[in-house]
C-alpha cells in the first residue's frame, strides 16, 4: 500500500488498469495463451525454443485442419470462445490461490517457506466436478509445500496429514471477495481494498524526505512527525497504546523510509501508554539494523516497564 502511495498517478492508473477485472481475466488471459507464449523468451536455451516452435507448428496443423473442416468464421468463434473461456477460468485460479483473505504475504528476510505455503496459498474448496475438472488444483498449499506429489495424490495426502487439515478452506462463492482485494497492508499484514487508502493516505509522511509537520492516527495510538532539513533528521512522538500488529507495521514503514533517505531519527516514546504495551519487539527488530542512525526519547528507567530496558540497552538516548 505504502508503494502505491508514493507512486505517480500515471504508475496508480496503470496499476489500477491491470487489476481491472475486464483485464486481469479477459484481456490478459487471451494475450498469454495466444501472444506472449507463443514466443520463447530471450533468455530460453535451446531445447526451450524448439518446444515453443514444434508447439507452434502443431496449433498451425490443428487449426489449418479446422478451419479446411468447419471454415474460418466457425473456428475462430469456436477457437476464441473456448480459449477466453478456458483462459479466465486457470487465471482466476491462479490468483485466488495466491490472493484471498487472511494470506501470508511477507519480505525476503523474514519469508519462512513451510509457512508461505500453507498460508501463503489457498485451500480451494470446490465442488467435486470442478474439483475433478481442475485435476484437485483446490489443494494448492499442498502442492506448494512438496510440488513433487502428483495432483492425482493430493487429495490423500490432505486427508492423512492432520497439519493439512488445519488450513482455512475457501470456497466458491465466498472467494469472490477475493475480487475486492487490491493492495497489501504492511501494517495490518492484510489484502484490502482501495477503499482503505482512505484511512492511510497520511502513512505517506513516514517518508523521511517528505512533509514537514503531519500527524498520523492509529486505532489507540497517535504518531506526530516533524521533518527537519537543516539538522537532516526526523523527530517522531508516538501517544497512546501501541499493539505488537501496528508495533511492526511502524518498524516496516520506519525501515523501508530509513533505507530510502540518509536521514535520522529521534523517535519519542516517553508519551506511550506504557501499562498497556507488552510486545515491541517487532519494532526492535525491524529498527535493528539502523540503530547508529536512531535516537530514543525514553521513560525514567526508575520505574521502567521491561520493553523500556530492552530498548535503552538497544539504542542511545537523545541527548538533544
Amino acid at each position: 500500500m505504502q508503494e502505491y502511495l508514493e507512486s505517480s498517478r500515471w504508475q496508480r492508473f496503470a496499476y489500477r488498469l491491470a487489476r481491472n477485472p475486464v483485464v486481469l481475466f479477459v484481456i490478459a488471459p487471451l494475450y498469454i495463451f495466444l501472444i506472449k507464449q507463443r514466443f520463447p523468451k530471450a533468455a530460453a536455451g535451446k531445447r526451450e525454443r524448439n518446444s515453443v516452435y514444434w508447439t507452434n507448428l502443431a496449433i498451425l496443423g490443428m487449426a489449418g485442419g479446422l478451419i479446411w473442416i468447419l471454415g474460418f468464421k466457425a473456428y475462430v468463434l469456436v477457437q476464441l470462445t473456448a480459449t477466453a473461456v478456458a483462459g479466465s477460468a486457470g487465471v482466476w485460479l491462479f490468483y485466488v490461490q495466491h490472493q484471498f483473505e487472511g494470506v501470508y504475504w511477507e519480505r525476503a528476510g523474514e519469508w519462512d517457506y513451510a509457512t508461505a505455503a500453507l498460508h501463503g496459498s489457498s485451500f480451494y474448496k470446490l465442488p467435486k466436478i470442478l474439483q475433478w475438472f481442475s485435476g484437485n488444483i483446490g489443494f494448492h498449499h499442498i502442492h506448494h509445500l512438496s510440488s513433487r506429489i502428483p495432483n492425482y495424490h493430493l487429495e490423500k495426502a490432505h486427508e492423512a496429514e492432520p497439519l493439512f487439515q488445519k488450513v482455512k478452506p475457501i470456497t466458491l462463492f465466498p472467494s469472490m471477495k477475493s475480487l475486492t482485494l487490491r493492495l497489501w497492508d504492511e501494517q495490518r499484514q492484510k489484502l484490502v481494498g482501495y477503499r482503505a487508502l482512505k484511512a492511510v493516505r497520511s502513512w505517506s509522511a513516514f517518508d523521511l524526505r517528505e512533509g514537514v509537520r503531519r500527524k498520523i492516527s492509529l486505532p489507540n495510538a497517535s504518531i506526530q512527525v516533524e521533518l527537519q532539513h537543516a539538522k537532516q533528521r526526523v523527530c517522531m512522538r508516538l501517544e497512546g497504546a501501541l499493539s505488537a500488529t501496528e508495533a511492526e507495521g511502524l518498524g516496516q514503514r520506519i525501515r523501508d523510509s530509513l533505507a530510502r533517505s540518509k536521514s535520522r531519527l529521534v523517535l519519542d516514546l516517553n508519551k506511550l501508554q506504557w501499562d498497556k504495551i507488552q510486545d515491541l519487539r517487532p519494532l526492535r527488530e525491524k529498527l535493528a539494523s539502523y540503530r547508529s542512525r536512531i535516537r530514543l526519547i525514553l521513560p525514567k528507567l526508575a520505574a521502567a516497564h521491561p520493553e523500556v530496558i530492552l530498548l535503552a540497552g538497544m539504542f542511545q538516548h537523545y541527548k538533544g
